[in-house]
C-alpha cells in the first residue's frame, strides 16, 4: 500500500487545482453567448500571429502558465525523471491553452490567437522547468 503525500504535497496540489479554475475562468470570462465565430474553433491556429498585441497581454500569458507548471510541476512531477516532468507537465499546459484557446473561438466577446498558445507554451516550458530543477534540488537535500 503506497503512503499519502505528505502534507505540503497535497496543499501544492490543491494550489495547483485552484491556478487551474483562475487560469480558466480568466481565459473564458464572460462565459456567454456560446456560439461559433469561424469556420472552425481552431481557426486561429492558421491565422497566423495577431498584428496588434500588449506587453501586457503576452507577461501576464507567460506568467500565469509558469506558475500554473510550477505548481504541476512541484504538486504532480515531484517523483518524476526531470526531463519526463519537463515533457509532462509543459505538454498537458499546452494542450490545456490549445482547449481554452478554440473554447474562445465559441464567445463573442474574446479573441483566440495563435501568439496566446504560443505564449502560455512557452510560460509551462518555462515553470515546469523551474519546478524540475526545484524537485531535484529538494531530493538531493532528502526533502
Amino acid at each position: 500500500m503506497e503512503r499519502p503525500p505528505p502534507r505540503t504535497q497535497t496543499l501544492t496540489r490543491a494550489l495547483g487545482l485552484l491556478t487551474l479554475a483562475g487560469v480558466v475562468f480568466a481565459t473564458l470570462y464572460p462565459f456567454g453567448p456560446w456560439r461559433l465565430q469561424a469556420a472552425s474553433p481552431f481557426a486561429f491556429l492558421g491565422a497566423g500571429l495577431p498584428r496588434y498585441w500588449t506587453g501586457f497581454d503576452i507577461a501576464s500569458n507567460l506568467l500565469a502558465y509558469a506558475v500554473l507548471a510550477l505548481i504541476c510541476s512541484l504538486g504532480w512531477a515531484a517523483r518524476q525523471a526531470p526531463l519526463t516532468g519537463i515533457a509532462v507537465v509543459s505538454a498537458a499546459c499546452s494542450v490545456l491553452s490549445l482547449g481554452l484557446e478554440s473554447a474562445q473561438g465559441y464567445l463573442p466577446t474574446r479573441v483566440p490567437s495563435l501568439l496566446d498558445w504560443l505564449d502560455n507554451s512557452l510560460g509551462a516550458l518555462t515553470g515546469a522547468s523551474l519546478g524540475a530543477v526545484l524537485n531535484r534540488a529538494a531530493a538531493a537535500a532528502g526533502c
